[in-house]
């Protein structure tokens, strides 16, 4: 490469050039002159004057063209190598700036990609709030495609309008701190359904703010918050249904007291007067205070079951007819049963009582009329249904669904559907009870319920139970077909820590015809039974004593005397199973309060009853 040195050099030459080639022009035009004026005449002088300046010039432009060409030379050498050596350059720096903009463009690429392949939502907004990109993620989310939504604002059309303020006030904030912004905040899908999503959002501020930008990362919590909500819901239920025991529990004695009284005094009056119709009254009376604590009783899924196994096409092919005088005229029923539908194993007069509690509850929804739809089929229920629905479990179920078409139930009142006690219904209009009951007893069936429902367009409950693989029948009962329940002298062991109880029914006892020993726990109940044991025929024990259960007594005794004969009694039982599998033995249960009659049946019934 040639530096500025060169060029001065070579500006050199070209005065010297010139400066010789001056002289020896000079000298031989002299010398030219010279000759010519000695020879010739003056009147050819002015001819050959303008003939020697002609020549002068054309010989003084043919030295400098040829000095200039000469001198030029090494210029054109010079000037040819410094366009290679700007070629090489130019080539240089268009390597290096066409692999900046191809990397630059990788890495755009793999941005986009990260962006793409995250699981949250990714976008950012303008000053204006227009979306400037957003990720697949935040349009899957949303329901359109990435076009659909650059461009337009985010609040006039993907926010839900009461959450508008709080989400401006939050990215505004964020606008003079330094930490990010975090909070929640609802969307609008392309359905209409409202998205909750977690949001964290970055702001880019500029010195001119009509360049701001905010950058939000969102991840959808929807079905999170649903799950907590569920299990919230359910844990809430859970402390109801334990209070709802343990009320009926205390007011079940109450009861059995009341009841037991009445049917003594019931015995030893005349009938047509006017205390024995008051005594009527009085009996009545308990017996539907009863029936509500055995509402509650099944709502806190603490009644014992008596499990058979059956096909629910059968049952609510039996249970229409009562529906049907349940409902009126103006409902009509259809019904859309599998035919290949599974057995199930579940107190049938309890899965009976659910599609009765469903049938009012539709009927009251339909006050001018419509139509109920009752299906039935076999599902599978995988991990990922589960996911959205708390009580629900993986496997083989029969779904029970009860349609209407009335006016649907709101988002608020479907929270608080299955809670006891809780109605939309005028006072006198109804208890509370009736979808609670049905909660309880689909859960103690170790099933599910859920309600879809929208408000003018009727509602859907579906009922999930478990399927029996085991191919058998347990509909096998034992006929009550007696004609008298008197005792014949038998003695029975009463165990009963309530002392009220504890007279009344073994006076009761006495009248009919029985032999009573009384204990009032359990160490009484066993030292009573091992003097005398061979004596007694029948042992009464209340399940919840203050020494423990009357289980567990009864368990002690059987493991040293076979053939036992024993009725358990409660008016709420914290662990059904035991009871269950007591049951299962060949034992009687008997749920407080009980009338002189059932209990009279059931202790005839355990004296013929094979065990």
């Amino acid at each position: 490469m040639y530096s500025y040195p060169d060029f001065k050099l070579l500006k050199h030459r070209v005065i010297l050039y010139i400066s010789i080639s001056s002289i020896f022009m000079t000298f031989f035009m002299w010398l030219f002159c010279f000759l010519v004026f000695n020879t010739v005449n003056r009147s050819e002088q002015l001819y050959y004057y303008f003939f020697i300046l002609v020549l002068f010039l054309i010989v003084f432009i043919g030295l400098g063209i040829f000095g200039l060409f000469k001198l030029l030379k090494p210029i054109e050498k010079i000037m040819i190598s410094h366009f290679q050596n700007l070629d090489l350059i130019i080539d240089e720096k268009s390597a290096k700036v066409e692999k900046y903009y191809s990397d630059f463009l990788y890495e755009k690429e793999k941005s986009f990609r990260y962006i793409n392949i995250v699981g949250v939502i990714l976008l950012s907004l303008d000053a204006q709030y227009k979306v400037k990109m957003i990720n697949k993620k935040g349009a899957s989310v949303l329901g359109y495609s990435e076009s659909e939504i650059i461009g337009k604002n985010w609040f006039e059309n993907f926010v839900y309008t009461d959450d508008i303020d709080s989400f401006i006030n939050n990215i505004q904030y964020n606008n003079t701190k330094v930490e990010n912004a975090v909070f929640e905040s609802h969307i609008i899908n392309n359905s209409g359904v409202k998205r909750i999503i977690n949001w964290t959002v970055v702001y880019l501020g500029s010195d001119n703010k009509n360049d701001d930008e905010y950058i939000l990362s969102g991840e959808d919590i929807t079905e999170r918050k649903n799950l907590e909500d569920q299990y919230r819901q359910a844990q809430k239920m859970e402390s109801i249904g334990r209070l709802a025991g343990g009320v009926a529990h205390d007011f079940n004695n109450l009861l059995t007291i009341i009841i037991g009284n009445t049917d003594i005094l019931l015995s030893e009056v005349e009938k047509e007067t006017d205390l024995y119709r008051d005594l009527e009254s009085i009996g009545k009376a308990a017996t539907r205070a009863a029936s509500l604590t055995d509402q509650l009783l099944a709502f806190s899924r603490k009644q014992i079951l008596k499990p058979q196994v059956f096909n629910v096409n059968q049952s609510i092919v039996n249970v229409i007819k009562m529906i049907s005088r349940l409902i009126g005229e103006n409902i009509t029923i259809e019904t859309h049963l599998s035919d290949d539908i599974k057995k199930i194993k579940a107190d049938k007069g309890q899965f009976e009582q659910i599609l009765l509690n469903l049938a009012v509850n539709s009927r009251d929804a339909m006050p001018t009329g419509g139509k109920i739809v009752i299906s039935s089929k076999n599902i599978h229920i995988d991990s990922y249904y589960c996911r959205n629905y708390s009580d629900a479990r993986p496997g083989q179920f029969v779904c029970i669904s009860f349609s209407d078409s009335g006016l649907g139930i709101s988002e608020s009142v479907q929270k608080n559907i299955f809670e006891p006690f809780y109605t939309t219904k005028d006072i006198g209009k109804g208890t509370g009870l009736g979808l609670s009951v049905v909660y309880g007893i689909v859960k103690q069936h170790e099933g599910w319920i859920n309600v879809r429902s929208k408000q003018g367009e009727g509602t859907t409950f579906n009922i999930y139970l478990p399927i029996l693989f085991e191919d058998r029948d347990d509909s096998m009962i034992i006929e009550e077909n007696m004609d008298k329940y008197i005792g014949s002298g038998e003695t029975i062991l009463f165990v009963e820590d309530e002392e009220d109880i504890r007279k009344i029914i073994p006076t009761i006892l006495i009248k009919k015809g029985y032999n009573t020993l009384i204990a009032s726990n359990i160490i009484e109940g066993q030292s009573i039974f091992e003097k005398k044991s061979k004596k007694i025929d029948l042992i009464i024990t209340d399940v919840v004593l203050p020494d423990g259960t009357g289980i567990e007594m009864v368990k002690k005794i059987e493991a040293n005397y076979k053939n036992i004969k024993v009725i358990f009694s409660s008016g709420y039982v914290a662990d059904t199973k035991e009871i269950n599998e007591m049951t299962e033995k060949g034992y009687f249960f008997i749920q407080k309060p009980y009338s002189v009659i059932e209990l009279l049946k059931l202790i005839k019934l355990q004296f013929i009853s094979n065990k």
